[in-house]
């Protein structure tokens, strides 16, 4: 809220706030708690190394959609992009017509010791011949089967899907998400899947050649010293995506609350190398990125970058009656071919970059849902539990709190 923010950041910067004007006050007060911003927008992002994920792959559902803990959604949009990084001598190789580059990390000049030949940080193309798979599925919840000691792991109910699903032999098996993509005997169940799927998405065909998603050049990789007089390095360390990317792009709100104060700068100055605080604005003020920002970019790249953008939004139509959808988004990663047959000279590693933002109640023309106050917009999110709804009366005892202050 506007009128909070400015007051509250006047009192950090220690500069005296000036009163409003009683009638002002009371109005953007009024509009504080009236109002609300989307707080459905989340990062996505991995460095999928076998390390991580233990060589086989892994199954999730995306959050924010749950309304156990989140609020009732009415759509939602999304895009997925995924990439292959390694280093690569420079010696000009990685310019052949043979390997698509997307983007290149240059070595920064400090970390050239003149004895050997500069190493680059190369973005391209996941290849085919990698055999690595990588799904989106945003299918109802009528489809799933939910697991109490983990929820973010459903499983299909492969009875409500029906058709190749139905049959004996894929029972026990084709109802993991990982299994539904990675083995050959449940292809035609997948297929039985897909025809109740309100999106259905192949992630590594879709390599962010537009750079929806904006990475570091080699200017952003600064060289620290500490006081046992060590300094960074290059190349860095594998699996920290935090390097590669900028602004926005994988910044968790979470750690723009505990690592940069609230003017945008950083508590850590070394920091720098894995967070940008430039993105942090973004997810403080729960800013729709994916409308604002992705699409376009995702809808002028090309056809690839085209299909990897999804928007599904579910709005009342005039006389009809309307619930709210249930939905989730499930995410799929399968790599375990990509391991057994694992080349130990190609040190490369898939990157994936992602962002999603829901559309909740109250946002968007999304109704509230019948237990929801119609006088206030929920503000409780999984990534807050602190917060709660601000109902009816306690919503009247502020006002008059503010009619006795402002006299």
């Amino acid at each position: 809220c506007i009128f909070l923010r400015l007051r509250w950041t006047n009192i950090k910067s220690g500069h005296q706030q000036q009163p409003f004007p009683n009638m002002r006050l009371l109005f953007a007060t009024l509009v504080c708690l009236l109002s609300g911003r989307s707080e459905g927008s989340f990062p996505h992002c991995d460095s999928m190394t076998a390390f991580q994920i233990g060589g086989t792959g892994e199954r999730k559902r995306v959050s924010g959609s749950d309304p156990a803990k989140d609020k009732q959604v009415c759509g939602v949009r999304y895009y997925y992009s995924a990439v292959e990084y390694g280093y690569r001598n420079r010696s000009g190789h990685y310019n052949s017509s043979a390997e698509e580059v997307i983007h290149v990390i240059e070595q920064p000049s400090w970390a050239d010791d003149n004895t050997t030949v500069p190493l680059d940080l190369i973005f391209s193309p996941i290849k085919e011949d990698r055999n690595i798979k990588i799904r989106t599925m945003l299918l109802d919840n009528r489809y799933l089967v939910e697991n109490d000691e983990y929820s973010i792991q459903p499983d299909l109910n492969l009875t409500m899907v029906g058709g190749s699903c139905s049959f004996s032999d894929v029972y026990d098996r084709c109802d993991n998400f990982l299994n539904l993509v990675r083995k050959p005997e449940c292809a035609s169940c997948l297929q039985s899947v897909q025809s109740k799927l309100h999106k259905y998405t192949e992630v590594e065909r879709c390599a962010n050649r537009g750079k929806c998603f904006p990475m570091r050049e080699a200017e952003d990789i600064k060289k620290y010293t500490y006081d046992d007089g060590s300094s960074t390095s290059w190349p860095m360390p594998s699996g920290l995506h935090q390097h590669f990317v900028k602004n926005w792009t994988c910044v968790e709100k979470s750690d723009c609350d505990s690592d940069v104060n609230p003017g945008g700068i950083l508590k850590k100055p070394n920091d720098e190398r894995f967070l940008d605080p430039e993105g942090c604005a973004a997810r403080w003020d729960n800013t729709d990125l994916v409308s604002t920002v992705i699409k376009e970019c995702a809808m002028t790249s090309g056809p690839e970058e085209v299909e990897c953008y999804t928007e599904h939004i579910q709005l009342p139509v005039d006389g009809e009656d309307y619930q709210h959808p249930q939905m989730s988004l499930i995410f799929v990663y399968d790599g375990l071919d990509n391991i057994r047959n694992l080349d130990l000279s190609y040190d490369r590693y898939p990157l994936l970059l992602g962002e999603v933002n829901w559309i909740y109640e109250g946002e968007e023309g999304c109704p509230l849902a019948p237990s929801a106050t119609p006088t206030a917009t929920p503000t409780a999110t999984s990534s807050n539990p602190h917060t709660r709804n601000i109902d009816g009366a306690s919503l009247l005892v502020i006002i008059w709190g503010l009619v006795l202050i402002t006299g």
